[in-house]
């Protein structure tokens, strides 16, 4: 909820506390990764992500947030290899083409990146009316103006 916000800082002390109970929690290290790629912490990032990986191999999730954490620290090459890998993981997951439609978004190349949205739609037609509405493209669009600075 206050990742949400946008009130990371807030949202990290509470993952710090779950982590504290549990320091073995691969969903809340997933999500504290990502409050730290927001706040442009990225090495801390990519090491909980890694740690988030390493606890829970098979979520396709984690290793598409780390190549969209990649992408926001301007690791493109990883980035690129770690969206498709999550997409090898598991071509079935909408998880790793929104990923690699955040980095595609970052270079600039809108085409591919609306592309790889409308895969991720198709595969989970469940989640379409969050995923086609104007608020995806406008955080892929705001994500490219937000790392431009």
């Amino acid at each position: 909820m206050l990742r949400s916000l946008r009130r990371y800082e807030e949202a990290l002390e509470s993952f710090q506390k779950a982590l504290e109970f549990d320091p073995k929690q691969p969903d809340v290290l997933n999500c504290q990764a990502l409050a730290l790629s927001f706040l442009k912490n990225f090495e801390q990032a990519i090491a909980i992500i890694d740690r988030a990986i390493s606890l829970k191999p098979e979520e396709v999730l984690f290793e598409a947030n780390r190549g969209i954490i990649l992408a926001r620290a301007s690791r493109y090459a990883e980035a690129f290899a770690g969206c498709e890998k999550a997409i090898q993981q598991n071509p079935k997951h909408e998880s790793g083409y929104y990923a690699r439609a955040c980095y595609y978004a970052l270079q600039g190349e809108i085409e591919q990146a609306l592309g790889d949205l409308q895969k991720a739609i198709e595969i989970a037609p469940t989640i379409a009316e969050a995923k086609q509405s104007t608020t995806l493209i406008l955080t892929v669009f705001e994500m490219i103006k937000g790392f431009e600075h």
